[in-house]
């Protein structure tokens, strides 16, 4: 059946428009959940977290009293706020972006989706990964709080409460992770893995907030955690840039000290 060019265009955009209005709708189905779950509510991401933790860590975890998860060994409470979904949402779109169906055809690593099933397992596949890589990334993070948990001398050096020293590490664990799985889908975009986390964590933590208007029911707290993540993102954009840098110059100097 012949298509006018105008009528082509729109059918080969449509399984891309259909791919992130179904990423932007899981997206904002996630976060509503979360603003309104409650622990118990958020057992599929708490119970996995802690077994993970426990098979990780030795230490044993128990639920309570209020579905929360509680190891009195390691004095780790699994609230709420631990269940990591800002970062799943992110990994989600990460995972949307590389994985995305074929556009345009130079792009490698686009795929193409020929049926109504092929999308459907394709983006069901995508849930499950970024709900594991949020596991994953979340009990790294918690380890980590663990390790430093009572550090006299971390807080004596940065004069930061324990929730503030948390939200820090979880910054520098997930942002890493975030740029490693863009990379993991082009190696040659290393502009675009070092932006994502920003760009993404914009959207989650800043963006959202605004235009849902969680952000204004307490504003010097979310001016707070802006101003925390914006300069936790810079250093950390600085290091990874010296980084590059300074090994792109030192391949340079070990190249040129090589024979013709």
């Amino acid at each position: 059946m012949y298509l006018s060019p105008d009528m082509h265009d729109i059918k080969k955009f449509m399984p891309v428009f259909i791919w992130w209005l179904s990423t932007a709708t899981v997206v904002v189905l996630l976060k509503h959940h979360y603003s309104v779950a409650t622990a118990e509510q958020l057992d599929w991401v708490l119970r996995p977290l802690a077994q993970l933790l426990e098979w990780l860590t030795g230490y044993a975890f128990k639920q309570d009293m209020n579905k929360e998860w509680l190891s009195e060994d390691a004095n780790v409470r699994l609230v709420k706020s631990c269940a990591g979904i800002n970062f799943m949402i992110m990994s989600l779109l990460a995972y949307a972006w590389v994985l995305q169906p074929e556009l345009h055809r130079e792009n490698r690593n686009a795929i193409e989706i020929k049926t109504a099933c092929d999308y459907l397992l394709l983006f069901t596949a995508i849930l499950i990964i970024a709900w594991a890589t949020g596991l994953l990334a979340n009990s790294l993070r918690i380890i980590i709080a663990m390790h430093f948990q009572g550090n006299a001398l971390l807080h004596e050096f940065t004069n930061l409460p324990e929730t503030d020293i948390h939200r820090i590490i979880g910054i520098c664990v997930y942002a890493p992770l975030i740029s490693i799985q863009m990379l993991a889908g082009d190696t040659r975009s290393r502009k675009k893995a070092l932006m994502a986390p920003c760009l993404l964590y914009a959207l989650t933590a800043l963006f959202i907030p605004v235009i849902t208007g969680n952000a204004f029911a307490n504003l010097p707290l979310f001016t707070h955690h802006a101003l925390q993540l914006c300069s936790t993102l810079f250093i950390l954009f600085i290091i990874t840039r010296t980084g590059i840098a300074t090994k792109t110059k030192l391949e340079k100097i070990f190249n040129s000290d090589q024979p013709a």
